[in-house]
């Protein structure tokens, strides 16, 4: 597939690794979440196929809450309610090694503490990117205790796209904006118990985001930092198919929600 053509569920994306454009990018692969490929009406697709359930949406109406934007389709949140959580996953985290990553267009009113993705188990337990009023924060929780690293003034800036990434490996976590590392890695000693995996965007602890999301991303695995930045270079490097490749269509359930998402916008169908 043409690096000029945006993958999306009309024109088709890497459905499997071996359909990928960057197949490497599929290794340790547990839930992906990527808006651009097309709104999928009060569900979010996790298209990792690595077996994970659709995500609801909750307090949102995806007549206007699936918003258009330069990183194509992505998920507006009002910093009130709104969230997106999605069923327990078939694996659970490698909390000795693993990476969350998201694009993020945050507005006026987020907050420092407001979720963006996470993955969490029943007791709260977990890993988490959260940010917002100029600092970005990567943190890992388990047992009621836990570990936060965050750094302002780097640039996480309101009405700009970021991407984010937190990496936890060899005992230390890494944070980097826009794909270069920020702060100082921060040492952290992982659960004996790898955690229930069960991801959600938007919010964190009750702490809601003002912000636009277009990707959310999680692997059992430490990215490397050319990889982290190939995300940053292309937003679609995770879903992007290679050019002799069957085409993944729109399951029928979700092409359905997104005939109806067209019309209620009056775009037709």
């Amino acid at each position: 597939m043409s690096d000029l053509l945006i993958p999306s569920y009309s024109q088709g994306y890497a459905q499997y690794q071996a359909d990928a454009e960057n197949p490497d990018r599929w290794d340790g692969l547990a839930f992906n979440w990527h808006g651009p490929l097309g709104p999928t009406g009060v569900v979010a697709k996790d298209v990792s196929g690595r077996g994970g359930g659709d995500g609801v949406l909750t307090n949102m109406d995806p007549a206007t809450d699936w918003v258009m934007t330069e990183k194509g389709w992505a998920l507006d949140f009002d910093g009130i309610n709104q969230m997106v959580l999605f069923p327990t996953l078939p694996v659970t985290l490698n909390s000795a090694a693993f990476s969350l990553a998201a694009w993020v267009f945050p507005k006026a009113g987020s907050d420092t503490i407001d979720g963006i993705v996470r993955t969490r188990d029943g007791d709260q337990n977990g890993a988490h990117l959260i940010g917002g009023a100029g600092t970005i924060r990567f943190g890992l929780t388990d047992g009621g205790g836990g570990k936060l690293l965050s750094v302002a003034g780097a640039g996480y800036t309101n009405g700009a796209w970021h991407h984010v990434c937190g990496v936890a490996v060899n005992g230390f976590m890494h944070l980097y904006l826009d794909g270069k590392e920020v702060g100082t890695p921060l040492a952290y000693t992982p659960p004996v118990v790898n955690e229930t995996m069960v991801p959600q965007l938007g919010e964190h602890n009750g702490n809601f985001n003002t912000a636009s999301i277009a990707t959310g991303t999680i692997w059992n695995r430490a990215l490397t930092p050319s990889e982290i930045q190939k995300l940053f270079t292309d937003e679609h490097a995770t879903v992007r198919a290679v050019d002799d490749s069957p085409l993944a269509q729109l399951t029928v359930d979700a092409a359905a929600a997104q005939a109806n998402h067209l019309m209620l916008m009056g775009m037709g169908v």
